[in-house]
């Protein structure tokens, strides 16, 4: 009965997502704030650190997501 009455909810994303440091982050933002050239809405996933963006390039094995790809890799 449970997957049912989740089923019809809107999905986590459809709200926005968590950045690397656990913050909430509003997908529909368009607002640059740490001035990196990505709004959230372009994909930013950390709109308070400039060196986190999807052009960023990844550092192996710092446990941080640089370029916003959900994962941490190289």
């Amino acid at each position: 009965m449970l997957i049912l009455l989740l089923a019809g909810c809107p999905s986590f994303s459809e709200f926005g997502r968590v950045d690397t440091v656990g913050s909430f982050v509003d997908t529909s933002s368009t607002s640059d704030n740490d001035q990196d050239g990505y709004s959230p809405r372009q994909g930013d996933c950390d709109d308070g650190d400039a060196s986190i963006n999807p052009g960023a390039t990844e550092t192996v094995n710092d446990g941080v997501d640089s370029n916003c790809d959900g994962e941490d890799d190289t």
